[in-house]
């Protein structure tokens, strides 16, 4: 082996990845209606389980540690785009044996987002050890394939909205030497071998990382009740709280109407001289249960409305009033 053919096998570090990444914006990896199935489903589920209002839950679904997350899938892409790159290529070359094309620690990954989505999305990064001798046969074997110049004009060149920053010129890729490709030339390059390659029904690389790596694993579900974020037990244990209360509510309503029933009669059963003695009696009754529908109503942040309802209504219709008030605050 000559001293030419040694520097083509020696070890090289190069970056690569992919511009085909559909990055985390509105993509396969990530969109605003990724959860939507397990939001609604869960949604119907605890309404169903806990006996309440679908209206008045709302589950929102929330990555545990999202940077965690976009890790593992640019991990999975990466290796898998390097994969992809070996199977595509011929025998020949990969069983060649000088071929070196292997990332070096897979979760040693650089991932970089835009500050804004306009023009471009996220993009990751590997490294990977090769030699000048396994690329120069990708880019031999690539130049090669049918459709390539095709391919160079159509993605490389400016239009309205688009600066290529990468030659049009398929002879410009063909004398380029190896040594010379920057990163995006190795990446485009890269990129352009599987595009190439691929036939109708081909494998995407997305798709197979979406089903290998699934976002619902990292993402937990935040229950809302009446706009307020609660655990399942503190839904459990404020449902069963409001529950006790309707029963109270409804127990006072039945025994205040009985009470002012059973006043309305006495003031027709008895005479003048025996009413004073028995409207302190009956008044001391609803009193109590007044009492009790305030420090209710007290709880429920209604202390302006107990003024305006001991104000403005007719002493037996104020506890009528205040349970009003009070299931009105509740949304029932």
């Amino acid at each position: 082996m000559n001293k030419e053919e040694d520097n083509m096998s020696e070890n090289i570090v190069r970056s690569i990845g992919s511009h085909r990444f559909p990055g985390f914006y509105e993509s396969i990896f990530c969109n605003s209606d990724e959860f939507i199935d397990f939001e609604q489903e869960d949604k119907c589920e605890i309404a169903y389980d806990f006996g309440i209002p679908e209206n008045d839950l709302e589950v929102v679904y929330e990555y545990d540690d999202f940077n965690e997350y976009k890790k593992d899938v640019c991990k999975e892409y990466n290796a898998t785009f390097v994969e992809k790159i070996k199977d595509v290529l011929p025998y020949d070359i990969v069983d060649h044996e000088d071929f070196k094309f292997e990332i070096i620690d897979e979760d040693d990954i650089e991932i970089f987002s835009p500050q804004y989505y306009n023009y471009s999305t996220d993009s990751c990064y590997s490294s990977i050890v090769t030699n000048r001798k396994t690329l120069k046969l990708i880019k031999e074997y690539t130049l090669r394939l049918d459709g390539v110049n095709d391919y160079i004009i159509n993605h490389f060149t400016s239009c309205d909205g688009f600066i290529s920053f990468i030659s049009n010129d398929f002879q410009y890729w063909k004398e380029l030497d190896i040594e010379d490709y920057e990163e995006r030339h190795l990446i485009a390059l890269l990129d352009m071998l599987i595009a190439l390659s691929e036939e109708e029904g081909h494998f995407n690389i997305a798709v197979h990382v979406a089903c290998e790596i699934s976002n619902i694993c990292y993402a937990s579900p935040i229950i809302y009740y009446k706009g307020k974020k609660v655990t399942k037990e503190e839904l459990k244990n404020k449902i069963r709280g409001e529950k006790m209360i309707n029963k109270r509510l409804n127990r006072i309503e039945k025994y205040l109407k009985f009470l002012i029933q059973a006043a309305e009669i006495d003031a027709i059963e008895h005479n003048d001289d025996e009413w004073d003695y028995r409207i302190e009696f009956w008044g001391n009754q609803i009193s109590t249960v007044y009492d009790v529908l305030i420090t209710i109503a007290e709880n429920h942040g209604l202390n302006k409305e107990i003024d305006d309802i001991y104000s403005n209504n007719y002493y037996l219709d104020i506890g009528t009033s205040l349970i009003k008030a009070i299931k009105n605050k509740r949304g029932e």
